[in-house]
């Protein structure tokens, strides 16, 4: 920890009931630090509050609100929400940033950390991985000292948007039996998190992936041994996986979701250097064997 932050500092996690945003909001707290957990449903948050977070209940879409609820604070963390059922979902989340930038500036905080997305500068017609390039640029430019955290394929998604078809002996995603990802557990990425917060901004970006490339039958095959089931992995077209996503995010956020996947297929984006990172941050990265026992015994534990 630098001696700017050398015992307690109070950090915004704006969308503490998403995955990594809650996963940071508690790790935090068991650092002694204080936690801001800014969210619309507060009742999704009632464990951090349990634990001392403060609450405070905002409006994205409000540049002075947001400004208020960031007064006070020294860090932001801040992965931009999906705006799930919007006609034009791209161009509310990037509103939604600069807003986000604009009231941390305000507020004069001290280090704000983004969690975007891996793969190429520019994606012409990928508009969420375009989004995500956008907002880089609109931080960079605000004056806001930052870090940029470029995330791989969470290793936790087969667990969470799939967890009865992995029951059932089976796992599908729209990447080809060939296509390399390199997944990364979501308890990493918040600890990488955490170490940036409390270390200072670095003013550049670090790609946030685990540490070993993988197809996803190698993946689910190291899943399903752990699990001790055999697991099938099949291809998902384009179609039904936006059929299925597109109940929860609206259908131009289900397309951007897939088209970044074909994306890291066709460019071999989703791969890299795992060693920067860890070398930056100080942190053993979790492999996916090491993530698939620690699930293995969490269905244990709830007689799965």
């Amino acid at each position: 920890m630098s001696k700017e932050h050398e015992g307690t500092m109070k950090v915004a996690v704006v969308g503490a009931t998403g995955k990594t945003g809650g996963a940071l909001a508690s790790r935090m707290l068991d650092r002694g630090h204080q936690v801001r957990a800014l969210v619309r449903d507060p009742g999704r948050v009632q464990h951090l509050a349990e634990r001392g977070a403060e609450i405070s209940v905002f409006d994205l879409s409000d540049e002075e609100k947001t400004s208020a609820a960031l007064a006070g604070t020294e860090g932001v963390y801040y992965c931009s929400p999906q705006a799930m059922g919007e006609e034009d979902p791209f161009s509310v989340e990037r509103s939604w940033g600069r807003n986000v930038f604009a009231g941390a500036t305000a507020a004069g905080v001290k280090h704000l950390v983004f969690l975007s997305i891996q793969g190429p500068e520019t994606a012409p017609g990928v508009e969420a991985l375009e989004t995500k390039r956008m907002l880089e640029k609109d931080l960079a430019t605000s004056g806001l000292p930052y870090t940029v955290l470029r995330a791989n394929m969470f290793m936790d998604n087969p667990e969470w948007l799939a967890h009865d078809e992995l029951r059932a002996g089976r796992f599908s995603w729209p990447l080809s039996p060939t296509a390399l990802v390199q997944p990364v557990a979501v308890r990493d990425i918040s600890e990488v998190a955490a170490r940036a917060l409390e270390s200072g901004p670095r003013n550049r970006f670090f790609d946030v992936l685990g540490p070993e490339p993988l197809t996803m039958p190698q993946m689910i095959e190291i899943m399903g041994r752990a699990l001790g089931q055999r697991i099938e992995y099949h291809e998902l077209s384009d179609e039904d996986f936006v059929a299925r996503l597109e109940p929860f995010t609206g259908q131009p956020m289900a397309k951007g979701v897939v088209a970044t996947y074909r994306l890291w297929e066709r460019e071999g984006g989703a791969v890299g250097d795992s060693a920067p990172l860890q070398q930056e941050f100080g942190i053993t990265l979790t492999s996916c064997e090491d993530y698939s026992r620690g699930l293995a015994e969490v269905w244990k534990s709830r007689g799965i």
